[in-house]
């Protein structure tokens, strides 16, 4: 009996998590582990970081007081997969984007972003900061490629209240004409 619980756990572990299934979502987009999302669309999030450090200071009483001060401020544009959950690194931060909902028919989509600050000599620890859900209309660029027209705000605080991180994620239909990139067909209209 324990040789064939053993034997059923080892097929679980090491032959189930290569098999070739896809999973369908309620949401309308199909997952497939197996492919790694590689035949998917793609969308283009910009994301305008500023991040913000703790700073001690000494009052002219001699008092230690404890501010945030602006660091270098961040204008990124992320181009994730529709389907599967993607990584980015850059400078200090790591940002992850989970697919939420994509309603193909209407192209709206909604992604969970994710904050970590990378810290450590090696840069192998991760302290999260913060999490997000931003929704909105995909705008073809590119056969494939996709523009998420929304505009999220949103500020990271810390226990103690202090704000790490201040951001927009979204390219904004108006603001943003230089940097959003529409088809063709799509600007005669």
């Amino acid at each position: 009996m324990p040789k064939l619980f053993f034997q059923i756990i080892c097929v679980l572990l090491f032959v189930m998590p290569y098999s070739s299934f896809a999973v369908t979502e309620s949401s309308g987009f199909t997952l497939n582990p197996t492919n790694g999302g590689k035949d998917s669309a793609q969308v283009r999030i910009l994301l305008k970081m500023q991040p913000y450090e703790q700073v001690s200071i000494k009052s002219p009483e001699g008092k230690i007081l404890s501010v945030e001060r602006p660091e270098k401020k961040f204008l990124q544009t992320l181009r994730a997969r529709v389907n599967v959950a993607n990584h980015f690194y850059f400078s200090n931060w790591h940002v992850e984007t989970v697919p939420v909902s994509w309603k193909r028919e209407l192209r709206k989509l909604t992604l969970k972003l994710n904050f970590y600050k990378v810290r450590g000599a090696n840069k192998s620890l991760e302290e999260r900061v913060g999490s997000m859900e931003v929704a909105g209309i995909l705008v073809e660029s590119e056969p494939g490629i996709y523009n998420l027209i929304a505009s999220k705000q949103a500020t990271f605080r810390d226990i103690g209240g202090r704000v790490r991180l201040s951001l927009n994620a979204g390219f904004d239909a108006e603001k943003d004409q230089g940097r959003l990139k529409v088809a063709k067909f799509q600007r005669k209209k």
